[in-house]
């Protein structure tokens, strides 16, 4: 009875201490997982610092700009190579980074019907996206409004005003995020943007709803607003205008834009140069949705209406030595009638920039859009988007190979 008893015990004590193991092996791989999620939440708060690290290196560089004349050659357009530059920081953790004038972008708040219809959408599309940002309940053929929205299992309104971010347009019938951030399936005249490997971009490499310029010249002179009545003789005649068109412009005012300028008498092509490099028609702190002259690529100054390819090429050439002030449009290719209509929508300079940035430490990236321009002569932040896209994202285009510096360090 001894003998079967000390068995049973010292079954009983294996037992017991098979338990104990594996209440600690348990333990320890309890211990383990958590070990490993405080692992990756603070390798996430990293390459969130990353990311923001870079951003707040893009607003140094920009703050140095001036925003009446923004160009290819400045300072933050090199800034990160666009993307293919990694600034790497003692602990392993890295950021990349590019910066883009807004103003190269196509202004959704500002697009017409004809522009819309030169991306890769249908008709469907471009008359939801019109009838979304457009007062008005009365939907267009193949558009929507709230008639159709209160409809939906979840009712709301259409905006019947300007979109907020890009993102909002998922909110729009027809509108999805592989319509915006997936290479397009729809063709197109328009030439697209295309990543280094010539991969078509999705829209949403050529799309912004924050895009302006500042009211004043390259040289810092304010403009001088005709759409109001307080213009006086002298401003126009020290910007030089002529005598008579000075007197023509002053019982015209308030006038609205360049077409309705331009087709005052006595204007002569040199007129059109000094008037563009000198009025404005903006009542309001700035210009919004211009296109800069000096920045916009091809497939955004082909969705211009009367900008043809030929001149779109013309003004990408110059690109590289830059349009020093509005009025150079005027000599590359325009007919009269050509420039009569699209003065308006272009400009030399920029108030406002996106900031891509692309945190990474160990294996955890961050992708960051940040919108930051000049309001009321002080550089901000506007607003900062975390993408969660889970890597690069494909709309940024950027190359896979990249070279190497230590973060601070700015060329």
């Amino acid at each position: 009875m001894r003998s079967s008893n000390r068995g049973y015990i010292l079954i009983e004590a294996l037992i017991a201490v098979a338990g104990l193991l594996a209440l600690m092996a348990i333990l320890v791989s309890d211990q383990t997982v958590r070990m490993d999620q405080v692992q990756s939440g603070l390798r996430q708060i990293r390459a969130e610092a990353c990311a923001d690290a870079a951003v707040q290196q893009a607003l140094a560089v920009i703050s140095t700009t001036n925003a009446g004349l923004v160009t290819i050659n400045d300072h933050w357009a090199q800034l990160g190579s666009a993307g293919a530059e990694e600034f790497d920081f003692p602990d392993g953790s890295s950021f990349r980074e590019q910066v883009v004038a807004a103003s190269s972008l196509i202004n959704l708040n500002k697009a017409t019907s004809a522009q819309m219809e030169q991306l890769p959408l249908d008709q469907d599309q471009v008359d939801s996206f019109l009838d979304w940002i457009q007062a008005g309940e009365n939907a267009r053929a193949d558009g929507a409004k709230d008639s159709f929205y209160n409809g939906l299992p979840t009712p709301y309104n259409a905006k019947l005003g300007p979109l907020t971010t890009v993102n909002e347009l998922t909110l729009i019938n027809n509108w999805t995020a592989q319509t915006i951030y997936q290479s397009p399936t729809l063709s197109t005249i328009l030439p697209l943007s295309t990543d280094t490997s010539g991969s078509v971009l999705p829209i949403a490499a050529l799309l912004t709803v924050d895009s302006g310029s500042p009211l004043y010249s390259p040289t810092g002179t304010n403009l001088i607003n005709l759409n109001t009545r307080t213009v006086s003789y002298r401003s126009l005649r020290t910007a030089g205008v002529n005598a008579f068109l000075a007197n023509e412009i002053i019982e015209r005012l308030p006038i609205a834009n360049f077409l309705t300028l331009f087709s005052l008498r006595g204007i002569t092509t040199a007129q059109k140069e000094i008037l563009l490099n000198t009025v404005t028609f903006t009542t309001g702190t700035r210009a919004v949705g211009t296109v800069n002259l000096n920045t916009a690529t091809l497939p955004v100054l082909e969705s211009i209406p009367q900008v043809t390819p030929a001149i779109a090429a013309s003004i990408v050439d110059q690109q590289s030595s830059g349009f020093q002030t509005l009025g150079q449009m005027a000599t590359i290719g325009f007919s009269a009638r050509q420039l009569d209509l699209v003065a308006n929508q272009f400009s030399v300079g920029s108030d406002t920039w996106i900031v891509r940035a692309y945190g990474e430490s160990g294996g955890v990236g961050d992708a960051v859009e940040a919108v930051v321009g000049f309001r009321s002569n002080h550089l901000e932040i506007i607003s900062v988007n975390r993408l969660h896209t889970g890597g690069i994202p494909a709309w940024w285009g950027w190359d896979q190979a990249t070279s190497t510096q230590q973060a601070g360090v700015t060329q």
